[in-house]
């Protein structure tokens, strides 16, 4: 996990390649590949591959280019593929 102050920006995170699951505080979490689940608290989740399990932000877009097996669930953004 990544632990930021809310008064500091977001990190970036970008993996290549799959990840089987990733979770932070305060990120903008990008995937090339495939995702098992992935959640952040604050910040968008883009995966170009599919998303075998779980998606969650409270406050960001959910961006998939494949299918997303689990839920997708954000407060304040839009989910789309």
């Amino acid at each position: 996990d990544i632990n930021k102050s809310k008064a500091e920006k977001p990190v970036k995170i970008m993996i290549q390649g799959n990840v089987n699951s990733i979770a932070a505080e305060y990120a903008e979490i990008t995937v090339t590949g495939n995702a098992g689940s992935i959640k952040t608290e604050s910040g968008g989740i883009s995966v170009n591959g599919a998303i075998s399990g779980n998606a969650a932000t409270m406050s960001g877009d959910i961006k998939c280019g494949g299918d997303i097996k689990g839920d997708a669930s954000t407060m304040s953004g839009d989910i789309s593929k």
